[in-house]
């Protein structure tokens, strides 16, 4: 279903459609590969192992609950979900949201070497997710439904990234609000060239291939989040401590991870870490608790946490705010065990 295009305003229509066969997010070898070439020519780390072991920051996250993702919620409380795609572009919202919070967690937490400003945005804005995702989709390179991962963080790096969430009259459209019209503009043809000038302005400055439940909770633990691609499907009730099952549905789906919870009674509990995978359907597809055992904390409607053992397999990559990837300490709410 790659080349049938999809427009629903029903959340449950979107996720019919997935496990009917929609290729929301697909693989493709050769796209991963110019991804870490990419990565290497820009003398980064193509693997989160190695970005670890060089800043630093390996074993940050270990034994801990870390929350990245409320960089973006405590701010702006609405943003996570946002509204539900409509159509077969959920590697740009995954994209979008794991670049987004990276963003917000450098800005707050990281040193903010330019010194930018937390963005002032309109009600409708932070309901649509505060930044763009129709500008990252455009950059697909065809006119029907799905992407793959790895190409959308290229795109972040090179082309387009961060587009917030604005009227552009002087580009002749409005991405206030999401718009699946919108994120349909350009596909197989490339976006004009003054898309593409305004579209460098605010680009990812980097981005690492994770490939280890390791390198996953220590780019979570840092800050860094991770959008995420592959076809396990979830069932649609959270369990007492907020964990979704593995069902027996497939999704071609792309899905962000926002936190990661390795304490060591997470892990007795749960024979091994969990991570928090925010999804792109909106508030209500799925219900269950939402509560953080041992603390006073609710994780976003619209997500839940997953085993990571129900997670290994998919192809997964950090999306960074700042250059390198540094040990930036994530602030303690009051609680223990959490930073």
């Amino acid at each position: 279903m790659r080349d049938r295009e999809l427009i629903a305003s029903d959340p449950l229509l979107i996720e019919e459609a997935y496990e009917r066969g929609l290729e929301g997010a697909y693989w493709d070898a050769a796209g991963a590969e110019h991804l870490l070439k990419t990565i290497e020519d820009r003398g980064q780390n193509r693997y989160a192992e190695d970005a670890c072991s060089q800043y630093g920051i390996y074993g940050a996250g270990e034994g801990k609950l870390s929350l990245p993702y409320r960089a973006v919620s405590d701010r702006y409380p609405e943003a996570i979900p946002g509204r539900a795609q409509e159509r077969g572009d959920c590697v740009s919202f995954s994209t979008r949201t794991a670049i987004w919070i990276s963003y917000m967690y450098e800005l707050q937490y990281g040193s903010n070497p330019d010194k930018h400003s937390i963005p002032e945005l309109s009600d409708e804005a932070v309901r649509s997710g505060c930044i763009s995702s129709e500008a990252l989709y455009w950059y697909r390179g065809h006119s029907g439904e799905g992407w793959q991962c790895a190409e959308a963080a290229e795109i972040a790096l090179t082309k387009s990234a961060m587009w917030i969430r604005r009227d552009y009259p002087e580009l002749g459209f409005d991405l206030t609000k999401y718009s699946p019209q919108v994120a349909g503009k350009w596909g197989r043809l490339s976006p004009p060239a003054e898309i593409v000038t305004k579209g460098q302005e605010n680009l990812c400055q980097n981005t690492t291939v994770c490939r280890t439940y390791e390198s996953v909770r220590d780019m979570l633990a840092t800050g860094n989040a991770i959008s995420s691609c592959g076809s396990e499907a979830f069932e649609k009730t959270r369990n007492k401590y907020g964990v979704a099952s593995r069902s027996r549905q497939t999704w071609h789906h792309a899905m962000a991870y926002g936190a990661v919870d390795d304490r060591p009674e997470t892990i007795e509990r749960e024979g091994c870490g969990l991570i928090l995978v925010i999804n792109s359907w909106g508030n209500n597809w799925i219900s269950g608790e939402r509560g953080i055992p041992g603390t006073d904390i609710e994780i976003p409607h619209g997500s839940f946490w997953a085993k990571w053992t129900d997670l290994d397999n998919r192809y997964a990559v950090a999306m960074g705010a700042s250059a390198g990837w540094p040990a930036r300490i994530m602030p303690n709410w009051g609680l223990g065990g959490i930073v």
